[in-house]
């Protein structure tokens, strides 16, 4: 079978802190073997291998080509189901230790990309770790540049471009490399070489070719929808800017309306008192137009006057002629000289 005892000697000895590393592995055995060929239509032929490691360690290795955005759960799932291995009368310190790897096509967190990532259980403070009986490993195929300096002398950067490779060229130059390599990329041609093997990875590469071309289209589809969101998100704050710039302009123009009705306000007080000036000087005016009227009168009754004074200072002055002479003759007559009369 493709997946034998030469490609697991990769997975068991990534790291000492794995559980299965502490001793010499002496059996295997696969749990759920699949049989290769079996089913050409179904498109259940996935890489997902449980492995019981010597009756004391369980393996499960899945691989995973499209992201379903559910990792986590899912691979938590499998290891919590696999971790459940207690048999009837056997006490907890009996249960196997359980270790997931999961070779995606993909990357998990974007935020924090890794070729080969282990997760435990630990204390968030103190890092301690709560159980070594339970772990998570993720290798990420699309980022095998990341590989460290440890992942290349376990030679899981050469594992991981084995899986990769599209072509026969690829796995020959990757199997020169390694003999396990070798070993496993010789009985893949084998299988190969029988058609309904052949035929049923064909049809498995059609499904995740249709899965990849709906992702893409999905992330289309998903990038028009945030960039118009985006748009909108855009359109809604220069809305809100130009609300506010609205809502200030209002603000300012109620304040010039107010200004406006105070400053109407004191124009009407200032018309009134106007009016008012307004009305004192026409009373005034007609005060002035009668006392100018009797002022006339007094002017006419004055004329009046002088003419009468003059009439009278006339008639006294021929009146005076007339006792001058009536005086002088009297004199005459007494024979005494006449003087003259001062004014």
């Amino acid at each position: 079978m493709f997946f034998n005892f030469t490609i697991f000697r990769l997975f068991i000895f990534l790291h000492p802190c794995h559980p299965v590393s502490l001793y010499i592995l002496q059996a295997m055995l696969v749990i759920n073997p699949i049989e290769p060929g079996a089913s050409i239509g179904d498109k259940d032929f996935v890489l997902d291998i449980k492995v019981l490691l010597d009756d004391r360690a369980i393996i499960n290795l899945e691989l995973q080509v499209i992201n379903q955005h559910n990792w986590p759960e899912r691979s938590l799932s499998y290891l919590c189901r696999a971790f459940d291995n207690l048999n009837p009368g056997e006490g907890y310190q009996m249960v196997k230790p359980v270790v997931h790897i999961g070779l995606l096509d993909f990357t998990l967190f974007r935020e924090y990309p890794e070729f080969y990532a282990t997760y435990q259980f630990m204390n968030v403070k103190n890092h301690m770790v709560y159980s070594d009986k339970l772990q998570l490993s993720v290798v990420d195929l699309t980022h095998i540049d990341l590989a460290t300096k440890k992942d290349r002398q376990h030679r899981i950067d050469c594992w991981a471009a084995f899986f990769k490779a599209g072509t026969w060229e690829e796995i020959k130059m990757i199997a020169q490399r390694d003999e396990n390599i070798a070993k496993a990329a010789n009985t893949v041609w084998k299988l190969s070489q029988e058609d309904k093997i052949r035929l049923q990875c064909e049809a498995r590469e059609d499904y995740y070719r249709c899965q990849r071309d709906m992702e893409n289209y999905m992330n289309e589809q998903a990038g028009i929808i945030a960039e118009r969101e985006s748009i909108i998100a855009s359109q809604e704050r220069m809305m809100a800017r130009q609300e506010e710039a609205i809502a200030q302009q209002e603000g300012m123009i109620a304040q010039q309306e107010g200004t406006i009705a105070q400053q109407e306000g004191k124009i009407a007080q200032q018309e009134g008192k106007i009016a008012q000036q307004e009305g004192t000087i026409a009373r005034q005016e007609g005060k002035i137009a009668q006392q100018e009227g009797t002022i006339t009168q007094q002017e006419g009754k004055i004329v009046q006057q002088s003419e009468r004074i003059a009439q009278q200072a006339e008639q006294l002055s021929e009146k005076d002629s007339v006792i001058e002479a009536l005086r002088a003759e009297l004199e005459r007559l007494k024979g005494n000289p006449v003087l003259p009369v001062d004014d």
